[in-house]
Formats: C-alpha cells, structure tokens, sequence
C-alpha cells in the first residue's frame, strides 16, 4: 500500500473533510439548542401566546414557567443528543470503526431542515421586527445544509476510493 499514492492522498482528505463534518455537526446542535432556549425565554411573545392560548391564572405562572423551562430542556437534549450521534458518526466512520447507519438520520435531518427553510421567508413576509434573527437562523441552517451534503459526499467518496482501493491491493499482490 502506497501512503502517498493519488488514491490514498484523496482518501485522506475525504476522511478528514468527513471528520471536520461531523465535529461541525455537533456544534451546531450546540447552537441549535442555545437558540431554541434563547428563542423561548427572551421573546416575551411566545410565552405570552402559550399563556393565552391555555389561559393560565397569574397564581399558576411560577409552575407554567418551570414546565415551559423543563420542556425546552428535554427538546434541547434530544437536539444535542441527535446532532451528537449523527456528529460521531461520522467521526467514527471517517476513521473506519462505524457502518453507515449514521447517514439515516442525517438524511432525515436533512429532510426537515429543507421543508423547514421557507418557514423563514413566511416569518420575514409576516414583519421585520425580528428580521436580524430570521436571517441568522436562516444562514446557520443553510450552513448545516451544506455540513450534511459534504457529509453525504464525503462518505461516498471514502466508499468509491475504498473499494477501488482494494481492486489495486488484489491486482498488485
């Protein structure tokens, strides 16, 4: 095995590029729960409209925070939790220990965040009193976009290089 053959050489960056993706991953599922809990509790107007609409007593608002805050953490553990697996993953894949079974939920990850995106155009039509963080969210998302796709490349190249790779081996021994 030649350690700086062209095919070796490719397949080195392609496992680093997946290893920088998944790490990638994991700190935008980081951010995305920061966000999400920011989002809830600065933005007095999603509490407000979670309160009207189940008309809540001003006595039982001390227990409605405390749900409100005990939902958004167990939202924001499965956030981290999802991106973490999917993030390890592909660390763990770019190093050769893990099958592909990551690549399902960065699919379906994938999926929900391309349904999501025109949700932020309908929120910029609606009013630009929050358009600074409507495109923030925005662009981070679209970074994920382009983290996952990277990802899906990555692991298909390593997989093409890695098989052409063992045709080389056999034909040379």
């Amino acid at each position: 095995m030649n350690y700086n053959s062209e095919n070796e050489i490719k397949l080195r960056r392609h496992r680093n590029n997946l290893a920088g993706c998944g790490s990638g991953f994991i700190l935008f599922g980081l951010w995305s729960a920061i966000k999400t809990f920011m989002q809830t509790m600065f933005d007095k107007t999603v509490l407000k409209e979670i309160k009207d609409a189940t008309e809540i007593s001003s006595e039982d608002m001390f227990f409605f925070n405390i749900i409100v805050v005990i939902i958004l953490f167990i939202i924001a553990a499965f956030v981290i939790l999802l991106h973490l697996y999917i993030g390890a993953g592909a660390i763990r894949y770019s190093k050769g220990k893990e099958k592909k079974g990551f690549l399902v939920l960065a699919a379906i990850t994938f999926l929900a965040i391309l349904c999501m995106m025109p949700s932020y155009f309908n929120s910029a039509k609606e009013g630009l009193e929050h358009i600074d963080t409507i495109i923030v969210s925005a662009a981070a998302d679209i970074m994920v976009l382009f983290i996952l796709a990277d990802m899906f490349y990555s692991v298909t190249q390593i997989k093409k290089l890695t098989a052409s790779g063992t045709k080389e081996d056999g034909d040379a021994g």
